[in-house]
């Protein structure tokens, strides 16, 4: 049975939530350096994790996207059963993106073979947000982890604050490359936000960089 999920939100939404999260997590990497690990790009491939044994990814494609998270305390295992039990009558073009992009980061050893390992996966396809399982029990089996990419946006900024405290500079700085990240995908920093990083991190910005490097933004000569 498929349920329709999460209908106050949509891919677009969640996308940009998932870009507000890298560029927070890239500005204050320079603060947290273990932290910088928590939050990657893999190309169109968002991955988060925490370290409490939850692993996730948000696989984007032009129109579709699939999120599937694994809770190291249950989960399901082998691809066919994956697609039966969480992929049970989601599309082709769902099922190929799934096979392609999600499947592979999720690979655990079993009988000298690895094989895939989940416990939840949605999908958004047709304005539509669809699972095998009910809303709650995404929520449930992902330990909450997803709430940050389905919050309202002041919600999410106060849950981002809560996670780095940031000082009001850097939260303004978080907020203008978000606004231009939106309206443009590749760009450089420029030479004042670079040095405020640099004031504020030191060497450290060296994790900033490799951050801010995986979802197209650049700091000049450093």
């Amino acid at each position: 049975m498929i349920n329709t999920i999460l209908n106050f939100t949509n891919k677009n939404d969640i996308l940009d939530k998932c870009i507000y999260a890298s560029i927070k997590n890239a500005v204050m990497s320079g603060a947290y350096p273990s932290l910088s690990e928590e939050i990657a790009w893999d190309g169109n491939n968002y991955l988060f994790q925490n370290m409490e044994g939850i692993r996730g990814v948000i696989a984007f494609s032009n129109d579709i996207f699939v999120c599937g998270v694994r809770n190291e305390k249950k989960y399901e295992e082998g691809r066919e059963n994956i697609f039966f039990k969480l992929l049970n009558s989601a599309s082709e073009k769902v099922l190929k993106l799934a096979e392609e992009e999600l499947l592979p980061y999720f690979l655990v050893e079993s009988e000298n073979e690895n094989i895939p390992a989940l416990s939840m996966i949605f999908w958004g396809e047709n304005d539509m947000i669809l699972s095998c399982v009910n809303e709650s029990e995404v929520m449930e089996r992902s330990e909450f982890s997803l709430l940050p990419y389905v919050y309202n946006f002041n919600d999410l900024e106060k849950y981002w604050i809560d996670c780095y405290e940031p000082n009001k500079e850097q939260l303004v700085l978080v907020n203008q490359i978000f606004q231009k990240r939106l309206v443009c995908n590749k760009f450089r920093l420029s030479n004042n936000q670079k040095e405020k990083l640099i004031n504020w991190f030191g060497d450290n910005v060296e994790y900033c960089e490799e951050r801010f490097n995986e979802i197209g933004i650049g700091i000049p000569d450093l």
